[in-house]
């Protein structure tokens, strides 16, 4: 079964910061190397998602870390979407 058979119907969504300080953060927030790594890997799967037409959700937002604000805001944000998709 192909990829995109599997996740028929799903809904997919990638939220990703880059690990630098962000309008959310705190002013003492120092960069988060780990959250570099994460948000490369993080585009990457969302140009293989692409390349393989499995509709998604890519939201980058730069400079942000991974922390409650963050998912907070993303989290009011996904409701809407998923319910499109559950129909």
């Amino acid at each position: 079964m192909a990829h995109r058979e599997i996740l028929q119907g799903t809904h997919l969504a990638v939220y990703t910061g880059n690990g630098l300080p962000g309008p959310l953060d705190g002013p003492l927030t120092l960069p988060d190397l780990t959250e570099l790594w994460i948000h490369r890997s993080s585009v990457a799967f969302d140009e293989k998602l692409t390349a393989l037409d499995i509709p998604h959700t890519f939201v980058d937002y730069g400079p942000g870390t991974h922390s409650a604000p963050y998912w907070q805001r993303d989290l009011r944000q996904e409701p809407p979407a998923m319910m499109a998709v559950s129909g």
